[in-house]
């Protein structure tokens, strides 16, 4: 996740329903747009991470226009790690991301925090 995340240039926190948070708020899922340079030039993905009976996901779509969500394609959907009971996300500044996350393990819980930053500007458009 941290890797995804320093390579984005663009970060969107959602709540349950895919709405994005007011500024300051905390979210419930992640949406990160991602330049990938091909061989056709530099193509985005919308990589999502999010929370689904107590396992955290990553899904992957290509944006055929990163300003229109409706034309995404889909590509992939991966159970990245189970027993998660709770998960948020924050961004207290334009472009960093905190985390939080609690997994459960034989009744003890353990929470994982930390925070990233994505890269400013790639240069790229």
């Amino acid at each position: 996740m941290l890797k995804d995340i320093k390579s984005s240039d663009g970060i969107q926190l959602l709540d349950l329903q895919g709405q994005v948070v007011a500024p300051g708020e905390a979210g419930q899922q992640l949406r990160l747009t991602v330049p990938i340079i091909g061989l056709n030039g530099i193509e985005y993905q919308a990589i999502c991470y999010y929370l689904q009976k107590n396992t955290l996901y990553r899904e992957r779509f290509r944006l055929n226009d990163k300003g229109n969500p409706w034309d995404d394609q889909f590509l992939d959907k991966i159970p990245a790690v189970d027993k998660i009971i709770g998960l948020s996300f924050y961004s207290p500044q334009n472009g960093m991301v905190e985390y939080q996350m609690i997994a459960s393990e034989n009744a003890c819980n353990f929470t994982s925090m930390g925070k990233a930053s994505s890269r400013v500007h790639y240069g790229l458009e």
